[in-house]
């Protein structure tokens, strides 16, 4: 199991842990909106404005907006766990089924929306000789929506 403040996804064969910078759930409901029940005529204008009547169609999407980044570890280079993070994103070769992440020791189903992968250039550990498994190579973002397929 990944440490808490980490964050894993799983798809088909592929199974990639990130090393997390910011996570922001973002709850939206979608809400019903009808300006002012009734409308108003010039005799009753002078009442003002009718309530906002609002219908709850509890109709929720939870969105995880994920910073994160990708360093070498012991088992494979930046560069492959990157190129399975594309996989996954892609739908790991497999027909159908959602991704699984792991969050904060829950398992959520879904799928990711927007993946962007930005490749860090550090010329200054290069320079220093440093070669750390904890030097990021790629800095990524991605939104994730927890729901089933159709």
């Amino acid at each position: 199991m990944a440490v808490n403040d980490d964050i894993r996804f799983v798809k088909g064969s592929y199974d990639v842990t990130l090393f997390t910078a910011k996570i922001t759930e973002n709850i939206k409901n979608q809400l019903v909106i009808v300006a002012g029940k009734g409308g108003q005529s010039k005799s009753n204008q002078s009442e003002g404005p009718k309530p906002t009547m609002i219908v709850d169609m509890l109709k929720i999407t939870d969105v995880y907006h994920i910073e994160a980044y990708i360093t070498k570890t012991t088992s494979q280079t930046a560069k492959e766990i990157k190129d399975d993070m594309r996989e996954i994103a892609r739908g790991a070769k497999v027909d159908g089924g959602d991704v699984i992440m792991y969050y904060e020791d829950e398992q959520i189903g879904g799928y990711i929306e927007n993946l962007t992968i930005d490749k860090t250039i550090n010329d200054d550990l290069a320079d220093s000789g440093y070669s750390g498994n904890d030097g990021s190579e790629y800095h990524i973002v991605i939104d994730f929506i927890r729901g089933v397929g159709l």
